[in-house]
C-alpha cells in the first residue's frame, strides 16, 4: 500500500507521517526530492535562475532562502516555480516509490507531502489522509520553529488549499489538537484502520 500524507503548514503532517511508517513502512520525504531536484538538476538550476534572476544560483547550486524569498512573494511567482520543480520531482517521486515496491523490506509505503492535491499527485496512492490543526495551534507552533510572523503565516497557508478542501478529497483525516502522545496514538489507530489484523 502507498499512503500519501498531507497537511497545511504547522499542522503536523510529517510528525504523523513518521510515526505512521514507524510500524514496518518506508518513509518519503517528498520537500527532501524536491531539495535534491534544486541540488543536483542543471536544467532546473538553468531555468530557475532565467525566471527569477542569478541571484539565486550560487556555484551551480540554488541559493533555496533567496529562491523563496521570490516564489512565495505571490501566487503568480509561486506558479513559476512550480512549473519548473514539480515535473522532475513527480519522476523523482515516481521512481522512490518503485524503488521502495521493490524492496522486500518496504511493508508499505508512507509519502509526507505538503502539496499533495496541489501538484495533482492523487492517483498514485491507494489511501490519502490529511492532517488538520487549528489556525492558531498551527501559527504558534510555525512561530515558534520558523519565527514565521502571524502575515507570514496567512500569505504562505494561502498559496496551498484550504484545510476543508484537502479534508474533503482525503480518504482519512485526523485532527491534530492535543499533545505530540495523542497524536502518535492517533496514528497507532489509524493503521489499524488501515491494515487491521492482515498486516
Amino acid at each position: 500500500m502507498v499512503i500519501g500524507v498531507t497537511g497545511n503548514p504547522g499542522a503536523g503532517k510529517t510528525t504523523f507521517s513518521r510515526e505512521l511508517a514507524s510500524r514496518g513502512g518506508c518513509l518519503i520525504n517528498v520537500d527532501h526530492l524536491a531539495h535534491s531536484v534544486l541540488a543536483g538538476d542543471p536544467g532546473v538550476v538553468g531555468r530557475l535562475a532565467a525566471v527569477f534572476g542569478p541571484g539565486v544560483a550560487v556555484n551551480g547550486r540554488i541559493d533555496r532562502t533567496a529562491l523563496a524569498e521570490l516564489a512565495f512573494a505571490d501566487s503568480a511567482r509561486l506558479r513559476d516555480l512550480t512549473d519548473i520543480v514539480w515535473p522532475p520531482m513527480l519522476a523523482l517521486l515516481d521512481r522512490t516509490i518503485a524503488d521502495m515496491k521493490a524492496n522486500p523490506d518496504c511493508r508499505y509505503i508512507v509519502a509526507d507531502m505538503a502539496v499533495l492535491f496541489e501538484c495533482g499527485a492523487e492517483d498514485r496512492f491507494d489511501r490519502v489522509i490529511t492532517v488538520v490543526a487549528p489556525d492558531e495551534r498551527r501559527y504558534r507552533r510555525l512561530h515558534r520553529e520558523r519565527g514565521w510572523s502571524r502575515d507570514e503565516f496567512h500569505r504562505r497557508d494561502g498559496l496551498q488549499l484550504s484545510q476543508e478542501s484537502k479534508a474533503s478529497r482525503s480518504h482519512l483525516v485526523i485532527t491534530n489538537d492535543s499533545t505530540p502522545a495523542a497524536l502518535r496514538e492517533k496514528s497507532r489507530a489509524c493503521f489499524l484502520n488501515l491494515f487491521g489484523l492482515h498486516f
